[in-house]
């Protein structure tokens, strides 16, 4: 067969009440679907799209989604789906990219022609059904963008037949059963998603879709309503079902055949709890890009080799590159080199972008970033990217291959390695911890000690609340950075100033009714650097600044009015008169906080300052306890500073 829509127009003929696609309250047989999807072809015809018109798709969850996508490909459109909260001015930046003149979406968008879903799928029912000639293999079938984590997205242009190649790679890898039922709440504009609904269209399956994991509850009806015997979900979706459902996906151990898990690392914890709740499922992780599919294959409970991505798939070719551009056979544990994948799964190329394509796509091969080798057994193990690669005094360390240890320590919930510049070593490596409640430092260090190289050890950790990801779950490296460099900062400033303070005012400020914050939000997810910080958090030094007399004295006051006592003005600055109190944000509960935030917002027009929330101290909740956050640091700096002189002149 040369197309998926080859597959389901046969499947419309030998399997016509074979169920093709499923939401919770409804579903489309194989000959409904394919008769829709005809019908729609039609209506996109009649409304002004034609053959090779490039067509911008916005993503959404459901059945009319699915049939709008595979009829622009009938017609032999573009489809170029995008994500369903892409934003106008990223809407406008693709347009440009890909030279699109058309939008299907709820909502309209500058310089395209619009047209909207619900009233194309009104206007199909009394349509008739569009016979044109099926697409040939050679033929673009869709153009996906990159997620974009390391700079600009981009345009990737595969046909049909990497969509077939694709497609085998999954179901040969999983052992796809006939008659397989997935679900599917993975985004369907993005690699993963679609190349899990084309691999079941070709096998004459079932695709359940989800509108993400936004109800977790629709997940087990599912499970009981279209009998599914497999899920492809993202490692943070896993993580949300065991939040919320605990074990409760140990009932279907019977009837779930495999479960692919996809676009990041799988926590070790979570793994252990599939294997445990699930003994006769097979566990998978595809390593792939959207400029190559689905590439390498891992069945967790056959390969638990640190690094390891799996087998290369059956349609796959694989490749090592030196250095110096040379292709080499397989790399080594100690040269490892950059891994290049080939055969019929490869793009076409970045959309008019010749000389990248050029780039990446080399000989056949599509190049990537990542450092590894194949070691004796056939299987790719991976060391980390070769931009990540940590460079400690002269010994190179990889980022993924020390997190991947980390893990699966008991108590570390999350974590990410990092570096800050060092002036003796040129990098020191780091650690960011989200812990758990049974985390104990000296046990994880001593852990750490035997598990690996002295050199590989991070000289500081840092515990902080949120790992900074993608919706998919990998690491965002470059947030990365800027939180540990921040910590960094932080640090030097805390002790610098903690050991300046009298011991009792210190501990006044951290547990009385004065609370003084300021907390960074990295990528919408809160984070600390310490045990205290959930008190006293300091902030960059563009922050620190001499201290005038009106706001120590206001600072002073308070403190005495709190405490009922005199302090000493002198414990809360140094010699130059830099105050501790203000390289932070005070600021007090109640209408007097409420009405600022209210009165700000009115004066700057500002859109980013939150409504305090309550924060949970210790699994109680502390009502006088509240948090001020935004995502953009400059942000606090000037609502900071604003506030301060707000609290001396009311």
């Amino acid at each position: 067969m040369e197309t998926v829509l080859h597959y389901i127009k046969k499947y419309a003929e030998t399997q016509p009440d074979t169920l093709a696609v499923c939401e919770l309250k409804k579903h489309l047989t194989y000959a409904e679907y394919w008769t829709a999807i005809r019908k729609m072809a039609n209506v996109l015809l009649q409304n002004g799209i034609k053959k090779n018109a490039h067509v911008i798709l916005r993503c959404t969850q459901n059945i009319e989604y699915m049939v709008l996508f595979s009829a622009l490909q009938y017609m032999q459109a573009l489809v170029i789906p995008v994500e369903r909260s892409t934003s106008p001015e990223r809407m406008q930046e693709i347009r440009d990219k890909v030279d699109a003149e058309w939008l299907i979406s709820n909502k309209e968008s500058d310089g395209l022609r619009w047209l909207s879903p619900k009233k194309l799928m009104e206007q199909m029912e009394n349509t008739e059904e569009l016979d044109v000639p099926l697409p040939n293999a050679d033929s673009r079938s869709m153009l996906l963008f990159t997620t974009g984590t390391t700079g600009s997205s981009k345009g990737v242009v595969m046909h049909h037949k990497n969509d077939v190649a694709i497609a085998g790679n999954v179901m040969k890898g999983t052992q796809m059963k006939p008659g397989n039922v997935e679900i599917i709440p993975m985004p369907l504009n993005h690699s993963f998603g679609i190349r899990r609904y084309q691999s079941d269209m070709i096998g004459g399956g079932t695709v359940c879709l989800m509108n993400g994991m936004a109800m977790i509850g629709n997940l087990w009806k599912m499970l009981e309503q279209y009998h599914a015997t497999s899920m492809a979900i993202s490692p943070a979706t896993l993580g949300m079902i065991f939040h919320l459902s605990d074990d409760r996906i140990a009932g279907y151990a019977d009837q779930i055949d495999y479960i692919q898990v996809g676009s990041a690392p799988l926590p070790e914890t979570d793994k252990e709890k599939l294997l445990r709740y699930l003994p006769r499922t097979r566990l998978y992780n595809f390593y792939g890009s959207s400029e190559a599919g689905c590439s390498c294959i891992l069945e967790f409970s056959r390969q638990n080799k640190n690094g390891c991505i799996g087998y290369p798939t059956v349609n796959s070719l694989v490749r090592f590159i030196d250095e110096e551009g040379d292709v080499i056979e397989n790399g080594s544990e100690k040269q490892p080199a950059l891994l290049a994948w080939g055969g019929p799964i490869v793009m076409e190329g970045y959309y008019n972008d010749p000389e990248l394509t050029a780039k990446t796509v080399v000989d056949g091969y599509v190049m990537t970033n990542d450092l590894g080798y194949m070691d004796e057994d056939g299987s790719i193990i991976l060391v980390g990217r070769a931009d990540d690669v940590i460079n400690y005094g002269g010994s190179k360390i990889s980022p993924a291959e020390v997190e991947t240890v980390a893990i699966r320590y008991p108590g570390v919930a999350d974590c990410a390695y990092s570096s800050v510049q060092d002036p003796i070593t040129g990098e020191l490596p780091v650690m960011l911890i989200v812990q758990e409640d049974e985390f104990d430092e000296t046990a994880f260090q001593s852990y750490m000690q035997q598990q690996v190289e002295s050199y590989k050890l991070p000289q500081k950790i840092f515990y902080i609340e949120k790992v900074p990801k993608t919706f998919k779950g990998s690491l965002l490296r470059k947030e990365i950075k800027k939180i540990v460099v921040f910590a960094s900062d932080y640090e030097n400033t805390y002790m610098e100033y903690n050991v300046q303070l009298d011991p009792e005012a210190y501990n006044y400020v951290l547990h009385s009714g004065i609370k003084i914050y300021l907390v960074p939000c990295f990528e919408k997810g809160l984070w600390t650097t310490g045990e205290n910080s959930s008190y006293f958090v300091t902030t960059h030094e563009k922050l620190l600044k001499g201290c005038s007399d009106e706001l120590l004295k206001w600072f002073v006051n308070e403190y005495e009015k709190q405490n009922r006592k005199k302090i000493n003005e002198q414990d809360f600055y140094d010699e130059n008169r830099n105050i501790w109190a203000s390289s932070v944000l005070p600021y007090f509960m109640g209408a007097n906080y409420d009405e600022a935030i209210r009165k700000y917002n009115k004066e700057n027009e500002f859109e980013k300052i939150d409504v305090p929330f309550k924060f949970k101290n210790n699994k109680k909740e502390d009502k006088n306890i509240y948090y001020f956050t935004t995502s953009n640091y400059d942000d606090y700096v000037k609502f900071s500073e604003w506030y301060i002189n707000y609290l001396l002149k009311n």
